[in-house]
């Protein structure tokens, strides 16, 4: 079974999603749940059918509080999820913290956000929840910063960094490094199932918000974190590559997310501003801008039909 930790009154569990992680996963695990602040931190681990050694790699770590479900087929990443978030309600957690297989937490990372969590609470504040700052691994000076909806799309503020407050109210960021509020994601219906990859955060976090479910950034709880296949510099920002077939997913999730949620003038800008230009980008610095585009072009029929994946 999987256990629960209190820590403060607080319930804890942390889940990874894995799949072929066998490299990274022991570092993800060891970084971020044995800071010795903390008490032994519940850790369930829902791999999705890995072909390699992950599941030993992670039984060597000899954690005493953990729970391995081995899924015959891959699931997809929002499925898994919603397996943990169900764990966590069995078990009457409160805060579920998600971690990517290939992310490395820096010294106090979950220890920053459940400090933040008791000084949030005690003004009063709705959480839904709250995520690390997030660097990308192979440029550590580059943060994947969080976003803002403007009510047509999400877009990001580099400034935050430069703010003196520690915590900000944010509306998205990434799944990994972010700890939710079990109760929230409940009242929600949890992560979109049909997502197999890719938008998942997104469109989660903008759910959260139209529940009046605040979302907050904590700038020194540090993470890094291999985002993408290929990461370059390009006109002094971080451009993230991918697989070409993860073109398909999310550019569908994407088109459906934002149909859903808002308009199809949202839909349509979305089009025009970030897949035209994802589309450029990849022609010209990409590693295979044909099979990627090929995919991109494909599933903007799809997504406008309402599809997703």
């Amino acid at each position: 079974m999987a256990y629960v930790v209190k820590l403060n009154n607080i319930k804890i569990l942390a889940l990874i999603v894995s799949y072929n992680g066998q490299e990274t996963i022991c570092s993800a695990l060891d970084s971020c749940l044995t800071d010795e602040r903390l008490p032994e931190i519940s850790t369930l681990i829902i791999d999705n059918a890995s072909t390699d050694n992950t599941i030993a790699a992670v039984k060597s770590l000899e954690f005493k509080q953990l729970e391995i479900i081995s899924m015959p087929s891959n699931i997809g990443i929002a499925t898994a999820y919603n397996i943990g978030l169900k764990k966590a309600q069995e078990l009457k957690a409160q805060w579920l913290f998600l971690l990517d297989q290939d992310s490395t937490c820096l010294h106090c990372c979950l220890n920053h956000l459940l400090e933040e969590i008791d000084i949030l609470e005690q003004q009063g504040k709705r959480i839904g929840a709250i995520s690390a700052c997030v660097h990308s691994w192979y440029f550590p000076n580059y943060i994947h910063f969080p976003y803002y909806w403007t009510g047509k799309s999400l877009i990001t503020n580099q400034k935050i960094q430069n703010s003196a407050t520690k915590t900000i109210a944010i509306h998205s960021s990434l799944n990994s490094g972010t700890l939710y509020n079990v109760k929230a994601l409940s009242e929600i219906g949890g992560f979109k199932d049909d997502y197999l990859i890719d938008f998942i955060d997104h469109e989660c976090h903008l759910r959260l918000h139209q529940a009046h479910w605040e979302m907050w950034w904590h700038k020194h709880a540090i993470m890094y974190h291999r985002l993408g296949n290929i990461q370059k510099i390009i006109n002094n920002n971080l451009w993230i590559e991918y697989e070409p077939y993860y073109y398909y997913y999310m550019t569908l999730n994407m088109l459906e997310g934002l149909r859903s949620l808002e308009s199809k003038t949202t839909t349509a800008n979305f089009i025009k501003r970030e897949i035209l230009k994802q589309i450029k980008y990849l022609w010209k610095y990409g590693k295979h801008p044909v099979k990627s585009n090929y995919f991109i072009i494909k599933t903007i029929l799809h997504g406008l039909l309402g599809k997703s994946g």
